[in-house]
């Protein structure tokens, strides 16, 4: 009888042993999910702090999203060499009928499409050099960056229509149009990162010297540019990791 009797303890034992590695894996589950959604808590908290302005405009297109993020309007294009098709676009620019312009940082090819983006025609700047920078203006005159120089374009044909002259500049690598209908250009002279600005007729009128470095007591040498409506000028400093405005 005894014998009999101590059997079933050991059968009782042997299931207690699975019945316990099935707690501590739901237990390690539980702490697993309880850390993903901590996380996820501080993801959604850092990206709730971000400001969020609601657009007034009453155009057409989709409307921005309550998170504060745009919406896609729209999409065009594939990878490739052909007609509507990219291999290294990095510049783009919107005239004032909304034909849009892409241009390759490589290759020199600009190609040109409706407000719906569909292709309208293509042409080249020099193949040879990168192509750094691009601005469009209302009239449709496209700013190429290429050789640390600003050459003008008639951006329905590509024809060159002279180049940008600045007393003391030997070097540009970025442009953006202003709303003015003048530009602003990085301009870089003795290692200097100076801001440029053009009138509509090309005058130099403005020069903000040194105008990263100054501020960081580092050197620029990879300037990015912006301008809004009201006449504020944004600098992207790549090697300083800082973002600048100006007036």
């Amino acid at each position: 009888a005894p014998a009999s009797f101590q059997m079933p303890q050991r059968r009782s034992g042997g299931c207690l042993a699975p019945l316990l590695i099935t707690l501590f894996v739901m237990l390690l589950g539980i702490g697993i999910a309880a850390i993903v959604y901590l996380s996820s808590s501080k993801v959604r908290e850092s990206v709730g702090s971000v400001p969020f302005i609601p657009s007034t405009s009453n155009g057409g297109g989709s409307s921005s999203s309550s998170s504060g993020f745009a919406t896609r309007a729209l999409e065009f294009g594939s990878e490739g060499i052909g007609q509507g098709q990219f291999k290294d676009a990095r510049s783009l620019g919107v005239d004032g009928e909304g034909r849009i312009y892409v241009a390759e940082y490589l290759g020199g090819r600009v190609q040109v499409f409706d407000a719906q983006g569909k292709f309208l025609n293509g042409w080249m700047v020099d193949p040879k050099m990168p192509l750094r920078g691009m601005a469009v203006d209302r009239k449709g005159i496209v700013y190429i960056v290429q050789k640390g120089v600003i050459t003008r374009y008639e951006g329905s044909t590509g024809k060159s229509l002279g180049e940008l002259r600045a007393p003391g500049a030997s070097r540009f690598d970025d442009a953006a149009m202003t709303a003015d209908g003048g530009l602003v250009a990085t301009g870089y002279s003795g290692g200097a990162d100076d801001i440029l600005r053009f009138n509509s007729d090309g005058q130099v009128v403005q020069t903000i010297r040194k105008a990263i470095s100054a501020q960081t007591d580092n050197s620029e040498l990879n300037m990015r540019l912006a301008a809004d409506g009201l006449g504020n000028i944004y600098a992207l400093g790549t090697f300083n990791n800082a973002v600048l405005k100006f007036t």
